[in-house]
């Protein structure tokens, strides 16, 4: 069942827009667009032609005049994708859109969607009206969606127009974080819209020459300097559609085309530190593994190609804490097992400790081939969400992580005899400080652990000392991560 909040507000929006003079949606009529010169012009009048590069991907737009669609059959035809009409206007809605959406997914086809804009309305309220047709708020396809802006009846001036329009796709983006696309005509966009303002979004442009093929180029809005998908005839044919249909070629290869296809990963858990937080600690030489999971929020299921990668720079190499366990000198883990729409994937990769100092860690997701997830169209997380500062210490700075002994009647850690000034006794809940020499200055040429008399190198005892000391102090500020992994590659100091 659909969510009924959409329809409250579309039908408030409705009777607010009635009230004002405005068209009423009970006049809405799905009349079947007749495209032509009106959309893209005259050749001779156009001097913004744009010509593709040559190697195109073939695709389908429908809806309800194409009736029921065999979908594996258009798959079979080699349809690599199709938009599929969600609604138009203010509550008008496609009857064979759910049917063409879920058929489409299961044959492997790429889905878009569009929606047919009315100028009349709210440009907000036809966003709504869109977002509400689908079921699963989670599946809104893998290509962008889009606004078919082609509807000349009652249109309103060209700044009214365009300001609408802008509604409409600041409203998907802010419901859905996902930029959507521009349909129109070269002629119908700079006679009734005119504006520059959604020029970063990518256009598919509609014009059919008198051969319906692609051996043209197309007329193109003069803000756009070229067009991602033209819409080059309307009386295609394909195996598995009824008639005639639109035919349309992306710009591009497939791998390009993957690229539009939307990609998000939300963060779930993680075992490293947030950005904010005091960096993680390595012995020097040791190795820790750590893990990342996230859940796949995007459009599209993952495959082996999808990896979690260095991004500090991109691809940039880390070998202060690389691990030989890495896919490569920059990828740190990849995807094991394709991972569906709302799947969960757990990344599992390994730091080590190859260098002394600090060092910043900078992670994020890829597409291997295709995309970064951080790129323009996608959904994230940033390249810089996942960073950390790993701090790489000398092996003896910090306590082995061996299995605890059973305390003695002195248990703790005497330094520089009984007054060393800081002491840990059984019965005590942490480290405290004594009547001994103040801080800065440390008597390192005696130490009894345990109070058993056994000797202890002077050199260790002066660096845990000196641990105990200033943690503290740094304690105080934030707290410090500890990474002290039993299955450490390091031997415990003899």
């Amino acid at each position: 069942m659909r969510p009924t909040s959409p329809s409250i507000l579309v039908l408030a929006s409705s009777l607010l827009l009635a009230a004002c003079g405005t068209a009423d949606a009970a006049d809405e009529a799905d009349v079947r667009a007749e495209r032509g010169l009106p959309l893209w012009g005259a050749t001779a009048d156009k001097s913004v032609a744009r010509c593709g590069g040559g190697e195109y991907v073939r695709g389908i737009d429908v809806s309800k005049w194409q009736g029921a669609i065999d979908w594996t059959k258009v798959a079979d035809a080699g349809i690599a994708y199709a938009f599929i009409r969600t609604s138009y206007g203010l509550t008008g809605v496609d009857p064979y859109f759910d049917a063409n959406w879920a058929a489409a997914r299961d044959a492997g086809v790429l889905r878009g969607t569009y929606h047919y804009f009315n100028p009349a309305y709210s440009g907000a309220d036809q966003a709504r009206n869109m977002l509400a047709q689908f079921d699963d708020a989670g599946d809104l396809g893998e290509l962008p969606l889009v606004v078919d802006v082609e509807e000349s009846s009652g249109a309103p001036s060209p700044a009214t127009y365009a300001s609408r329009v802008l509604d409409f796709v600041d409203t998907i983006e802010a419901e859905t974080g996902r930029r959507p696309m521009i349909y129109t005509g070269g002629y119908f966009w700079d006679t009734y819209v005119g504006s520059a303002a959604l020029a970063d979004l990518p256009v598919w442009v509609a014009h059919y020459f008198n051969d319906r093929t692609t051996a043209h180029c197309p007329n193109t809005p003069n803000a756009w300097a070229a067009w991602t998908f033209w819409q080059y005839s309307e009386m295609g044919v394909v195996s598995g559609v009824s008639g005639g249909v639109d035919s349309n070629v992306f710009d591009g290869s497939y791998e390009q085309l993957l690229a539009l296809t939307f990609r998000r990963a939300t963060v779930v858990s993680q075992s490293f530190p947030a950005r904010d937080e005091a960096p993680l600690l390595l012995r020097q030489g040791e190795c820790q593994e750590l893990s990342l999971t996230v859940q796949n929020t995007g459009g599209v299921a993952w495959d082996g190609d999808v990896q979690l990668a260095l991004s500090g720079p991109r691809d940039g190499a880390l070998p202060a804490v690389a691990s030989p366990a890495w896919p490569s000198t920059t990828r740190v883990a990849g995807v094991d097992a394709n991972v569906a729409l709302g799947a969960e994937h757990t990344f599992r990769f390994e730091l080590c400790g190859n260098a002394l100092g600090v060092h910043t860690v900078d992670l994020a997701l890829v597409h291997t081939g295709v995309t970064w997830f951080s790129d323009a169209g996608q959904g994230g997380p940033a390249d810089d969400a996942l960073r950390f500062d790993v701090e790489v210490v000398p092996a003896a700075a910090l306590p082995d992580a061996g299995p605890p002994t059973e305390p003695g009647p002195d248990a703790g850690v005497v330094l520089g005899g009984s007054d060393a000034g800081v002491t840990s006794g059984p019965g005590d809940a942490g480290v405290f400080g004594g009547p001994g020499p103040a801080r800065g200055h440390m008597d390192c040429s005696v130490a009894t652990v345990g109070g058993a008399g056994a000797a202890a190198p002077p050199a260790l005892v002066c660096a845990l000392a000196l641990l105990l000391l200033l943690g503290g102090t740094r304690a105080r500020s934030r707290g410090r991560r500890l990474v002290l992994s039993r299955s450490s590659r390091l031997a415990a100091p003899e």
